[in-house]
């Protein structure tokens, strides 16, 4: 898609590396949530549904800018948002594309953290349905 892109934008095409990290680290991103998601449901179908009803909405509440809403709602978001890898991974592409916005390393470090969160979540699901 990015070169895709090229057409319309011209990209700084040297920091190609951190175009794959953060395309990587937002896959393990949601790829850890989705896990945990299935872990927790156990039935593909609910599962489906759950992650349609939970992603869409927070992937849509990811996107809204900061002046868009009073500043106890935007609160509310960034806190909702927090706890899912969309806005992460959105900021870590935005700061591989553009090298004079903010650095790469908090939301990389964001990333990580739900990772590991969901990974764990995902685990001690696996293990409670095991035992039963």
């Amino acid at each position: 898609m990015l070169a895709g892109v090229q057409l319309f934008v011209d990209l700084a095409w040297g920091r190609f590396g951190l175009w794959l990290v953060a395309i990587l680290a937002g896959g393990a991103g949601l790829g850890a949530a989705g896990a945990a998601l299935g872990a927790a449901a156990r039935d593909v179908r609910a599962v489906s549904l759950l992650a349609f009803m939970i992603s869409l909405p927070v992937a849509l509440l990811s996107l809204v800018p900061s002046g868009a809403v009073g500043g106890g709602l935007y609160d509310v978001i960034r806190v909702v948002t927090a706890l899912f890898p969309f806005k992460p991974a959105l900021q870590a592409m935005t700061s591989a594309l553009d090298s004079a916005g903010p650095g790469i390393g908090g939301p990389l470090l964001h990333l990580a953290i739900l990772i590991l969160a969901y990974a764990a979540v995902a685990r001690f699901a696996l293990r409670r349905f095991a035992s039963v």
